[in-house]
């Protein structure tokens, strides 16, 4: 069976209200995808497929608050590690109506092989170690915004294009560091304020 792989490895994932997560699923269609997102601490909600069975998620999630990156390499091991036992799955997977509505069905084995990539995607890493998610205004924190403005070469009277090209020097010299720096115009924007006072 062949798993579509949706990744963008250089999205950043999360956040103070979020939780980020990585899921395979096996669609009613019998299609399969691996994808990662972010869902908010209010959401709840799951499609009417997957409520009845006829699609099929097994969702690994983070804790709320954190950033993270997703790792393609590591996705991919997992994902083939899941090939074959989603293979089982899908052949014991069944939907037929039950005098309600048209739900899904697993059989022995495929109830076990469901819970064996239960475990799999709830023990596996699926983030990148190597690269860290970090708001720029937490980036500049230590130093100060006025401090690292001047380090920049900015001043009160530096125009807007000054500090869009400074918000691009952060951008690199942090991914320098295996930083991805996100919401750079608040940042930018703490840097402006420090300087005129």
């Amino acid at each position: 069976m062949r798993i579509d792989i949706q990744i963008d490895p250089n999205k950043a994932l999360g956040g103070p209200e979020y939780r980020p997560y990585f899921e395979i699923e096996l669609s009613a269609t019998g299609e399969a995808s691996a994808s990662v997102g972010e869902r908010h601490s209010s959401e709840d909600a799951t499609t009417f497929d997957v409520w009845n069975q006829r699609a099929l998620v097994w969702r690994g999630m983070l804790s709320q608050g954190c950033r993270v990156l997703p790792d393609p390499k590591a996705i991919e091991a997992i994902v083939a590690e899941a090939e074959p036992l989603l293979n089982r799955i899908a052949a014991g997977h069944t939907i037929a109506w039950n005098s309600a509505s048209n739900a899904g069905q697993l059989n022995a084995d495929a109830a076990e092989a469901s819970k064996e990539l239960k475990g799999l995607i709830s023990e596996s890493a699926w983030v990148d170690s190597e690269r860290h998610v970090w708001t720029a205004s937490d980036w500049i924190a230590a130093e100060g915004a006025a401090r690292v403005a001047r380090g920049y070469g900015l001043t009160a009277d530096s125009s807007p294009e000054d500090f869009e090209e400074v918000g691009k020097r952060m951008v690199s010299d942090a991914a320098a560091d295996s930083v991805m720096l996100t919401d750079i115009e608040a940042a930018l924007g703490a840097m402006r304020l420090a300087l005129k006072e």
